[in-house]
């Protein structure tokens, strides 16, 4: 009897320990969704420095739309968003760690690849190739207004297979955009490496658009913090924004 009670005891502290191990680490977990266009160099950089600042933190990413994004964090699916011009917010927080300007990709046969920018005017003759505005609709009319001169129907095209890939997974934006009478905006940190024959360039005059951590108002869990203050470390270490506590609610 003295050796059944025995086992029992240490089952029960085996199952505490365990119990106790899983709470620590679903404690220690943060889900972060990303949109395509802070893939790059951004996410990269972020979970490289939190992977050496933040240890005890396990990471999950998952990649979605501007749209699902805020849903998505507002839910609860997601602890953390990264995305550019989220739009107007009423349960979450911001947090901006980067501006960059826009510039554009061609192809590399492009008289416009020549020199290290294009004059936004030089590109009134070509189409901009763009997302469905409904994925992304605040960034959609931020791209606009960046372009003005694209901003009619028909001087923009939206992409009919539209991925991570970007323009390079929509067969008709690649061929466009090759043959010289196409481009497809975006920013320098988008691509660790370019598809082979096409380029960026950056536009001039200069426009800048907005990267932002979003998260929870009430939500105060210490992960949470925690990667919210290194996103913020990082984007000072890399000279990305110049104030460590720009935080708009």
């Amino acid at each position: 009897m003295r050796e059944r009670a025995i086992d029992i005891l240490r089952s029960v502290d085996v199952a505490v320990a365990d119990a106790r191990r899983k709470a620590s680490l679903e404690q220690e977990a943060v889900t972060i969704c990303y949109t395509p266009t802070v893939s790059g160099e951004i996410l990269c950089a972020l979970l490289e420095y939190a992977h050496e600042v933040l240890p005890q933190i396990r990471i999950g990413l998952w990649e979605t739309w501007t749209p699902d994004a805020i849903d998505g964090v507002e839910d609860g699916r997601f602890d953390i968003a990264i995305a550019r011009c989220p739009g107007r917010l009423e349960r979450l927080a911001a947090t901006e760690i980067r501006r960059e300007p826009f510039g554009v990709v061609l192809g590399e046969t492009s008289p416009l690849a020549a020199g290290e920018f294009v004059p936004l005017e030089a590109l009134d003759d070509l189409v901009l190739t763009i997302w469905e505005r409904r994925l992304s609709p605040t960034f959609f009319d931020a791209t606009m207004r960046a372009f003005p001169s694209h901003a009619a129907p028909s001087r923009h095209r939206e992409m009919e297979l539209f991925g991570h890939e970007t323009f390079y997974g929509d067969p008709e934006s690649r061929r466009e955009i090759l043959a010289g009478h196409a481009f497809y905006p975006t920013f320098a940190g988008h691509y660790d490496v370019l598809p082979p024959c096409f380029v960026w360039r950056l536009v001039r005059p200069e426009t800048l658009t907005g990267v932002t951590v979003l998260h929870r108002i009430d939500d105060d869990r210490k992960p949470v913090r925690e990667m919210i203050a290194a996103a913020r470390a990082l984007a000072v270490e890399h000279g990305w924004m110049p104030l460590p506590d720009r935080v708009a609610a």
